[in-house]
């Protein structure tokens, strides 16, 4: 069993390893979560976790397709608001900041989440679209047992949906936890 902690940081360039979240050098942070995604994305093993942690003052602009990653039936991925970064995690008055990290795609999702295992937490997530959804967790086929909590999520246009928690044809995800969201 192996926990690994890997860092985003909208401040960061292209080319570091995410082992650090310093925004130069070769260890630094990537600089978006769609960038861990489509370089860094693990196969997460059975009893391993890998945590993401997100922040930075920029937005981050690149929406994810999907979960590039391949988790074993007792594997678990955490992405969420780095607590240890002042420009992390925001626990403030504000319904939504835009001095901590926050996903904001031009695109119609900003995180689709068809993984089982996978915990989201204290992301801040706003797109621009006309219908957007901001994070998907769906189907229900693959994606179960997963947690979002502590969320702040706009949806925009007459359609936005800010969450989607359902997988296709309106049937529930198994063991999907949501709580203390905005």
């Amino acid at each position: 069993m192996a926990t690994v902690t890997r860092y985003v940081n909208t401040g960061s360039t292209s080319g570091g390893y995410g082992t650090t979240n310093a925004t130069s050098g070769s260890t630094r942070a990537y600089p978006s979560l769609a960038y861990f995604l489509e370089v860094g994305a693990p196969s997460i093993a059975d009893g391993d976790e890998w945590i993401i942690e997100c922040c930075g003052t920029a937005a981050d602009t690149s929406g994810t397709s999907d979960l590039s990653v391949t988790i074993a039936a007792t594997g678990k991925l955490t992405i969420r608001a780095n607590r240890s970064d002042a420009a992390g995690f925001y626990d403030g008055p504000l319904e939504y900041s835009t001095s901590h990290y926050r996903l904001e795609p031009a695109s119609n999702y900003a995180l689709l989440v068809y993984r089982h295992h996978v915990t989201v937490d204290g992301i801040q997530v706003k797109v621009a679209s006309s219908s957007p959804i901001g994070i998907n967790f769906a189907p229900s086929y693959i994606g179960h047992d997963n947690v979002l909590k502590n969320c702040r999520v706009h949806g925009q246009g007459s359609t936005g949906v800010g969450l989607k928690l359902f997988a296709s044809f309106g049937a529930a995800i198994p063991n999907m936890y949501a709580y203390n969201n905005i």
